[in-house]
């Protein structure tokens, strides 16, 4: 949402869904990786999200990553919330299609014991297509 609203912006995460995950061993490099952003002499380009993961149990270090294509099984849950309206977990089971051993993708690094840093933005548009689409156009 902030990087929605032009101001530098960073989601982390640990690859553990428990109750009481503990975060201690990606503290450091959640820390390094905030302090960088913010006293950067280079400034995070408008409407980039850095989205951070951390690998559960012993890290090795960090990888600035692509995001790693694959899919989502059993994806939501519903829930109930406030004033009668349904919301949505986002859950499942993620399938890496890619090459496994291609640490790019944040998925092989977070499995390889590294925290992935993926600059994220909500520009969708697949840029490579236009040519493809060019014949649309009357």
């Amino acid at each position: 949402e902030g990087a929605l609203h032009n101001v530098p912006s960073i989601g982390l995460s640990l690859c553990d869904h428990s109750s009481d995950a503990d975060f201690s061993k990606a503290l450091p490099f959640f820390e390094s990786i905030i302090k960088e952003t913010l006293q950067s002499e280079k400034k995070m380009p408008v409407g980039v999200c850095l989205n951070v993961n951390a690998p559960k149990g012993d890290i090795k270090g960090i990888k600035v990553c692509r995001q790693a294509e694959g899919l989502w099984a059993n994806e939501f849950m519903r829930d109930g919330a406030p004033r009668d309206v349904d919301f949505y977990w986002m859950i499942g089971d993620f399938s890496y299609l890619g090459d496994k051993n291609d640490i790019s993708a944040d998925q092989c690094a977070l499995e390889a014991g590294y925290v992935s840093v993926v600059p994220i933005q909500t520009d969708m548009t697949a840029y490579r297509a236009f040519d493809y689409c060019s014949g649309y156009e009357k």
